[in-house]
């Protein structure tokens, strides 16, 4: 039923000139990793991350959580998927939900992972919609609807 979204992301505009070199880096680290040069694309992204650009913080949760670059941590892909997650990315979101509802790299939390599904959810993003319907039939996190 729950599918990780595994794909790197460039959903946002980049609006502001002083921006052209982060999404130009942002765009050459997308490049990489589709080559399959996850180190490249890691040393990349990790910058622009740590200055809080949200879909580089998204997609080196991916990284981190597949090991892709780097050793699998799931702790760290919590921690980068909710700092995308705050900003409204909804793949951050959705992703944030499957982590608590697996109890992937923190404790399984039904009520978090209803909360960062119902977010993702509300912004139109199918996958987290669906994901959140299972929440309400099967009780988990939520009162039971049927």
């Amino acid at each position: 039923m729950k599918k990780l979204m595994l794909m790197l992301v460039r959903m946002l505009p980049l609006p502001f000139t002083a921006n052209m070199a982060m999404a130009d880096d942002f765009d050459d680290a997308l490049a990489n990793y589709e080559n399959g040069d996850y180190a490249t694309a890691f040393k990349l992204i990790k910058p622009l991350a740590d200055q809080g650009y949200a879909e580089a913080q998204h997609n080196l949760g991916v990284m981190y959580q597949f090991a892709e670059g780097m050793i699998k941590d799931d702790k760290e892909a919590v921690r980068w998927y909710r700092k995308a997650a705050d900003q409204g990315i909804a793949y951050a979101q959705y992703n944030l939900g499957n982590m608590y509802d697996e109890g992937k790299g923190i404790e399984q939390n039904d009520k978090e992972a209803v909360k960062w599904y119902r977010k993702a959810a509300d912004q139109g993003f199918a996958n987290a919609q669906t994901n959140l319907g299972w929440k309400y039939y099967n009780g988990e996190g939520v009162i039971k609807i049927n």
